[in-house]
């Protein structure tokens, strides 16, 4: 598990707990959706840096509370390859915040 924290004392308590990486990252007050991709991007970025993820095919499990601090609010997840977030979309047709395999 890694745990990514805008709190250095919540980081510092994740690392006592076996199997857990802590990263301490900067507060973003509102998240657009270019700046959630970035985010899902730097989350792939620590994983890799962990030596959690060692090609493009592993996915990387998201979890996140957005609006973020709020303790406790997790309401969103995403799957992303070790690639990045954006690599998934080049085979995929999206609108919205669903994608699909194009029709054939």
């Amino acid at each position: 598990i890694i745990a990514i924290t805008t709190e250095k004392k919540a980081a510092r308590s994740l690392a006592l707990a076996w199997g857990v990486y802590p990263q301490v990252l900067d507060y973003i007050d509102e998240l657009s959706a270019s700046e959630f991709e970035s985010l899902l991007e730097s989350a792939v970025t620590v994983a890799a840096n962990r030596g959690f993820v060692q090609n493009a095919n592993d996915l990387v499990v998201v979890t996140a509370g957005i609006p973020f601090g709020i303790p406790g609010a997790v309401n969103t997840l995403r799957i992303v390859s070790g690639a990045g977030p954006a690599s998934w979309l080049e085979n995929y047709v999206c609108d919205g915040w669903s994608c699909r395999l194009p029709d054939e």
